[in-house]
């Protein structure tokens, strides 16, 4: 696949998934980016969620 600029009847993920034609090639490079910001996002999201857990945890103690 390296250095192959013919992406026609190529497979990318698996054997049964091939890519027939530009379209579908341009629609599997988008549902990559979007598959990356969800990623992030859902990261994001548990990283806050955790801040805040610790937060809500301090807060208890300190009233001990």
């Amino acid at each position: 696949m390296f250095w192959n600029w013919d992406v026609r009847d190529v497979c990318f993920i698996s054997r049964r998934w091939r890519i027939r034609s530009a379209a579908t090639f341009a629609g599997m490079c988008i549902l990559v980016v979007l598959l990356a910001i969800a990623h992030e996002y859902f990261r994001y999201l548990s990283k806050s969620h955790d801040r805040r857990l610790i937060g809500v945890n301090m807060a208890r103690r300190a009233t001990f």
